[in-house]
């Protein structure tokens, strides 16, 4: 009887729309922040069949990790592992690189990068002025430890020179 009384039934479109909506409203989760994907600098690809272990700056903290979402794009192009991060998920390991590189290019940061085996650091100069200063931009460029190879608007590649 009761499978005779569903084959008739006649299913409205507000209905339909309704368990639509009922069904889905469990996983609903918001807001969920966006990154814009920009355009991936060439200068990522000089990495590409190396070793290099990498950085990108600047390096967010732990609370604003969806901003590496644009380094993750740009790592599409060389494929090699990167301590930005790559899910989104913050171990402790990632607090703690993080408070020591607050301050990049210093010799604290240089050798926070080297303890974790960073072999090449990307910079972004205009988001590196924009969540620190001038003075922290322009250090980069003078760091002795730091060697340039490629330069890409806004995007620099340098290279941890080894001790």
């Amino acid at each position: 009887a009761i499978r005779a009384r569903w084959r008739g039934a006649r299913w409205t479109p507000a209905f339909v729309v309704l368990a639509f909506v009922g069904a889905n409203l469990d996983a609903f989760s918001a807001p969920i922040p966006y990154v814009n994907a920009g355009r991936v600098s060439p200068v990522h690809a000089r990495l590409l069949h190396t070793d290099a272990i990498v950085a990108e700056f600047p390096f967010f903290a732990p609370d604003r990790v969806i901003l590496n979402g644009a380094y993750m794009l740009d790592s599409t192009s060389h494929w090699r592992p990167m301590i930005n991060g790559y899910s989104g998920l913050v171990p402790d390991s990632y607090v703690r690189l993080a408070s020591s590189l607050v301050h990049f290019p210093d010799d604290s940061a240089i050798a926070a990068l080297r303890g974790v085996g960073v072999t090449h650091v990307f910079v972004h100069d205009r988001a590196l002025r924009d969540r620190t200063d001038g003075n922290t931009a322009d250090a980069v460029r003078h760091a002795p430890d730091l060697r340039l190879l490629a330069v890409d608007g806004d995007v620099s590649l340098y290279e941890l020179r080894r001790r």
